[in-house]
């Protein structure tokens, strides 16, 4: 993305501009929080937006252009973002110091169209990362581009837009309220950024949502270089390292207010300092394919309502301090490829019987809680099962031979529970070089194979284990 170093604002009024009403227009509908011209500063996005309209765009737009709203609303973010990379056409492309036409050597791989840079006098549509339906704004898309600030409210002028995507940048700050306006607004991509404070609950009356990411937000590492060469550091608050460390978005993102999105496919809020219970509104979401939202600070338990989601493929809520049992009727999920419930410490009970019905499924990760019970037979029915995290657990019994079944298995922990006995040479298949599967053999094998410190016996044999641990001391050595 560009804006042209040419096009930066003048302060010098043209008397005819100044009364040709576009201010007032702007003013009285597309400027959000009270705020006015007269009230902001020189070097507010906003007045510099607005400076950039009335004097410097070639377009010269007048009060009654059925485009001045989205023409400023693109301006407003183009001066609310700062960094070098703003200078070009995306990080792959560079710009020909005599043309605005986005160029480079990769820039039309993925692009059919021409671009021209930000500000610059072509239609606004042909800005780079701007797309639009008749002539109409609809997405804007500018991940990976370095940007330096907060997302201005009046974004929420571009009032037909889809989709919203400015992933991996230095973006900080809180979602805008304003967003919840975006009435048509269908797909949000906020993640990997540095943004903080409650998500807004204007955001939950967007139902037409379908896809919601604002996962990664605490302790990002992600740097970005603003234009001053100083350097803007996401893991602390507002970049500044004179601050305390970013904690990320909070509220309850999984409360009842979760219903009111019935159109949602995915939601990804993973690693920021979401709370609460999940309530059991999380089964309305029919339509849900991805709910992940690892490394978040929940309470309660997984309400039995979350069965409901049928088309469910992946639920991840590893490190999320959930506690209780998994529901009997995970079964019900029968498009479920990957449940990571990873490092909760509550969680426990025994693995409910019809988890074993779950055939599609190619990650299970209950590592580091409180189940307990043995491992089914009827775990061979997990034939596309490619990993199998089960240690940090109360297990008991052996390992069934039924296990070697998933010939697609290329992960197996069973370290630091008290599964004993010794494991069944169907499953020492798995290593086998001429076994013909997917996986050659069993990457990685851990168990509680190696001479215990104080019987000076291995808690579980294992002739095929990559890694052998102690059951006392929790020390690991890899075998081969």
């Amino acid at each position: 993305v560009v804006i042209s170093e040419s096009d930066t604002p003048t302060l010098s009024p043209t008397s005819l501009r100044d009364k040709s009403g576009v201010r007032e227009v702007i003013e009285a509908n597309v400027i959000k929080r009270n705020a006015t011209f007269e009230t902001l500063k020189y070097d507010d996005p906003r007045v510099l937006a607005m400076d950039w309209l009335l004097y410097d765009d070639p377009r010269q737009l007048d009060a009654f252009d059925d485009n001045l709203a989205q023409r400023y609303s693109l301006a407003v973010v183009a001066f609310s973002f700062d960094s070098m990379a703003w200078m070009h056409c995306g990080n792959d492309g560079d710009v020909d110091s005599n043309s605005s036409l986005c160029s480079g050597k990769d820039f039309h791989e993925f692009i059919d169209e021409e671009k021209y840079t930000w500000l610059s006098g072509v239609d606004e549509c042909d800005w780079y990362g701007v797309t639009c339906l008749e002539g109409v704004v609809i997405g804007l898309e500018l991940g990976r581009n370095n940007l330096v600030g907060e997302i201005p409210p009046e974004i929420a002028g571009l009032e037909y837009l889809k989709i919203l995507s400015l992933h991996q940048n230095c973006i900080y700050g809180t979602i805008p309220s304003e967003l919840g306006a975006l009435s048509h607004l269908e797909q949000l991509d906020l993640y990997k950024n540095g943004l903080s404070g409650m998500i807004p609950n204007d955001l939950f009356e967007v139902t037409s949502l379908m896809q919601i990411n604002v996962a990664y937000q605490y302790w990002n590492t992600h740097n970005c270089t603003r234009s001053d060469g100083t350097i803007a550091e996401m893991q602390y608050a507002r970049a500044d390292p004179v601050n305390d460390y970013n904690d990320g978005l909070k509220g309850k993102i999984f409360g009842d207010n979760i219903a009111k999105l019935r159109n949602l496919r995915q939601i990804r809020v993973d690693d920021n300092s979401f709370y609460g219970e999940i309530a059991p509104a999380i089964g309305n979401l029919r339509q849900l394919v991805i709910l992940s939202g690892g490394n978040n600070l929940f309470s309660g338990t997984l309400p039995n309502e979350l069965t409901r989601l049928t088309t469910l493929q992946e639920l991840v809520l590893g490190q999320s301090h959930l506690s209780g049992p998994i529901p009997d009727k995970i079964g019900e999920l029968e498009s479920l490829a990957v449940l990571f419930l990873w490092d909760n410490k509550e969680m426990n009970g025994t693995i409910p019987d019809s988890l074993y019905n779950l055939t599609k499924l190619e990650m299970l990760n209950l590592g580091e809680n409180q189940f307990n019970g043995t491992i089914s037979t009827s775990i061979g029915n997990l034939e596309h099962l490619e990993t199998l995290i089960l240690g940090g657990n109360h297990f008991t019994g052996t390992l069934p031979s039924e296990l070697g079944r998933c010939h697609e298995l290329s992960i197996l922990q069973i370290e630091d529970t008290v599964i004993g006995g010794i494991v069944p040479p169907e499953v020492c298949q798995l290593r086998h070089k001429n076994l013909v599967s997917v996986n050659e053999f069993v990457e990685y094998f851990t168990a509680d194979c190696r001479s215990d410190n104080e019987s000076e016996f291995p808690f579980i044999k294992c002739d095929c284990c990559y890694t052998c641990c102690d059951h006392n001391s929790k020390v690991c050595i890899n075998r081969n």
